[in-house]
């Protein structure tokens, strides 16, 4: 029977053990594991990727973990980072054995958006809540995900953007992924972790039952090189979803086991709907919709501090407001049936709206002089003239066979 590991660090292990059981959180299961990536760059742009931390105030600080920020104020991680496995249990993985114990209270858990995840708690981490979901079915193989509700709004959005979850499409064979995560960068160096890292290349080397290890049918595997620490992270597609959350994989940092986000599907838009709710924000459209894609965003008001989605342009109207249309070019004007593209700004807008011809000269009625009738200033992108006037203001003024 094929073992496989999980990647929690062991501190955090030991903060979580006595506190198995006395959280504050809904029935179900955890664990605690970590991963690191290995061959990968540091990675200071995905901030949505984040480090995850145990804090008890006065007793206890360590990293173990990472995680993805796919609401401001909510955390998709593996069950094993939450909890500790069943009591008589090493961190080796047999499916069908392997199971969890409660999961540690919601309130110790910590999430860090920098590059370099914090040595000791304070101002560089988002405290979570008492609320830690993860699956009733306390089978450690097919139930390795967790989510972990942060205090408040959570992380300002000018502080990290959140990775989109990919709830409407599984994994595909032979996809193309990224893998970001916290773990080390060794598996013969315990103390190289706390650094996000991304490995891009990797690619999906089977899904569920196709595999030949120990995989389930709502996980996949994959060639990410991910090492303890990285347990929790995400692996991100072409379109800058997460659609895998690191479970477990081989010693030696040579592939990974992921759970997909998509058969959870459920879990996790109930889960921001609620989130959302509690941090008084709106929800996100993956949570309100139900798909990874965002909508069109025909008609929506805009301006320089809040711009279009999706590469579509803010237009201005003729009444100085700003509203989203699709672009088009020179190269190529198409255009939906009932808007024209105006080249000079780039987007697909209402007929009505275009510049008008300038009138003929108009004789003068004084003798020796004429006067021309002012024609309308061009009119360009809204968030053009916009941004130019505030320049203007401010010129004045990772998861392997082992648990990771």
């Amino acid at each position: 029977m094929q073992q496989t590991s999980l990647l929690a660090l062991p501190l955090a292990l030991l903060a979580l053990a006595p506190l198995a059981g006395c959280g504050s959180a809904p029935a179900a299961t955890s664990a605690t594991a970590s991963q690191a990536i290995l061959g990968g760059t540091v990675d200071d742009a995905d901030k949505g990727a984040v480090g995850l931390a145990v804090g008890i105030p006065g007793v206890f600080f360590s990293g173990h973990c990472s995680g993805s920020l796919i609401a401001p104020n909510l955390v998709l991680t593996a069950h094993h980072c939450v909890a500790m496995q069943s009591s008589g249990q090493s961190s080796g993985v047999v499916c069908g054995k392997s199971g969890f114990a409660p999961p540690g209270g919601g309130d110790i858990f910590r999430a860090s958006v920098e590059t370099v995840r914090p040595l000791s708690d304070g101002a560089g981490f988002y405290k979570g809540t008492g609320t830690v979901l993860v699956p009733q079915n306390n089978d450690l193989c097919g139930n390795d995900v967790a989510l972990i509700q942060l205090e408040g709004a959570g992380v300002p959005a000018s502080v990290a953007t959140p990775i989109v979850p990919r709830i409407d499409l599984s994994a595909q064979d032979e996809e193309v992924f990224a893998a970001v995560g916290f773990g080390l960068t060794d598996p013969v160096n315990q103390t190289g972790d706390g650094t996000r890292m991304r490995f891009d290349g990797a690619t999906v080397t089977c899904t569920g039952t196709e595999c030949i290890y120990g995989v389930k049918g709502d996980e996949w595997q994959g060639t990410s090189p991910t090492c303890p620490g990285d347990s929790g992270g995400p692996a991100i597609d072409a379109q800058g979803r997460v659609f895998g959350v690191l479970s477990r994989g081989p010693d030696g940092c040579t592939a990974s086991v992921y759970s997909d986000v998509a058969a959870w599907k459920d879990m996790l838009v109930s889960t921001a709907l609620s989130a959302a709710a509690a941090g008084g924000y709106e929800p996100p459209f993956w949570a309100t919709t139900g798909v990874s894609t965002p909508p069109d965003p025909v008609g929506v008001a805009c301006d320089a501090l809040k711009p279009c989605a999706k590469s579509w342009v803010c237009a201005g109207k003729p009444d100085g407001t700003g509203v989203c249309e699709p672009p088009c070019s020179e190269a190529d004007t198409t255009c939906p049936d009932t808007l024209t593209c105006d080249t000079t700004i780039g987007a697909c807008i209402e007929p009505a709206w275009l510049p008008t011809a300038a009138p003929e000269p108009a004789a003068s009625s004084s003798s020796g002089g004429c006067a021309l009738a002012g024609r309308p200033a061009p009119r360009t992108a809204f968030a053009a003239w916009l941004g130019a006037g505030l320049l203007a203001l401010v010129a004045r003024r990772r998861v392997r066979r082992t648990l990771r």
